[in-house]
């Protein structure tokens, strides 16, 4: 099935690989659960394999609530698997430059 988004996507991704300004593709507000949400990392991962982080950001409320209050996620809930998972996202960066 030919997917528009994804043409769309390819466009933008390269342009803004041809002007230096794209780090990676970082899946966020992902929900394991939902058929949909993994169907979308996986043609994520198909079409843009090099380029897709391999951390992702999960949903989870603790976002809205620290939102709500004002904080990062690192300040309200630093040990939660938010937290961590943007711990994991700086390594990947510094890692791969």
């Amino acid at each position: 099935m030919y997917n528009y988004f994804y043409v769309f996507l390819s466009f933008c991704i390269n342009y803004l690989l041809f002007s230096d300004k794209l780090l990676g593709i970082l899946p966020t507000m992902h929900d394991p659960r939902t058929v949909h949400a993994r169907e979308v990392l996986e043609s994520l991962k198909k079409y843009f394999s090099d380029m897709v982080f391999e951390t992702v950001i999960k949903e989870t409320v603790k976002f809205k609530e620290s939102s709500v209050g004002g904080y990062s996620i690192l300040e309200y809930a630093g040990s939660s698997d938010a937290a961590c998972a943007y711990r994991q996202l700086a390594r990947e960066v510094i890692e791969n430059g």
